[in-house]
């Protein structure tokens, strides 16, 4: 049995860089051990890329792109607080739509 860590739907704008440009795309979901992004520039996989997410700076390595979006696999789990800190993100955004 494959294991897969829960996912979070979300939608948050976050920075991502990538070979020293920092571009703005939208979180998706996330999970402690990565996420997948809405991404305006094709990721090849493989890159290091870093998220930058309300000012927490999250390391990780494309996992696939495609069609506009990309997944991403974090280096170190993400905790528990930083995904609460996404959650919240994305229910102060709802708010607005």
């Amino acid at each position: 049995m494959d294991y897969r860590p829960n996912r979070r739907e979300t939608q948050v704008t976050v920075g991502l860089t990538v070979d020293d440009l920092l571009l703005e795309t939208s979180l998706l979901d996330i999970s402690r051990d990565g996420a997948k992004i809405a991404c305006p520039e094709h990721l090849l996989p493989g890159t290091a890329v870093r998220l930058w997410i309300d000012g927490v700076e999250v390391k990780a390595l494309v996992h696939w792109s495609r069609k506009g979006h990309a997944g991403l696999r974090f280096f170190d789990r993400l905790d528990s607080a930083t995904l609460l800190m996404v959650e919240k993100a994305g229910d102060r955004l709802a708010a607005f739509r």
